[in-house]
């Protein structure tokens, strides 16, 4: 994984928002907010569209309704229907959350896996950000 100098925090709102904007390399992405399965299908459309299937992570809160319980269909049905069916093997719940994940192969070492069960057990992630606050 390469360091850069600086990272990007955008937290907005979507619907309000040019993503055209963005015009560096996305590592993470972190969706919340809305909980609609319109809301959440036209994050995950915009997010694709700037991201690198090799090389970003997404993350999705919300899907399940908290720890250990059940998924949030909206959610799940959102993801898996913007997602390319050929990159849901790459889908993950993340265990003692409410959030799923994308995770490229390449970072999939990184992790502690349950493969019986598409979960990943334990895990952190630490990024410098710069905080850009759009409104």
């Amino acid at each position: 994984m390469s360091r850069r100098e600086s990272r990007i925090h955008y937290e907005v709102d979507t619907r309000h928002f040019d993503f055209e904007q963005i015009t560096s390399p996305i590592d993470v992405v972190f969706i919340d907010g809305n909980h609609a399965y319109e809301g959440i299908k036209s994050d995950t459309d915009n997010v694709q569209k700037l991201i690198d299937f090799d090389n970003s992570i997404v993350i999705w809160h919300d899907f399940r309704t908290g720890a250990r319980r059940h998924y949030r269909h909206e959610t799940v049905q959102a993801v898996f229907d913007s997602i390319p069916s050929h990159y849901h093997d790459r889908l993950y719940y993340i265990d003692l959350t409410m959030c799923g994940a994308y995770i490229p192969p390449k970072y999939v070492t990184l992790f502690k896996i349950e493969p019986s069960r598409n979960e990943i057990a334990n895990f952190e992630i630490r990024l410098a950000c710069n905080i850009l606050t759009k409104p």
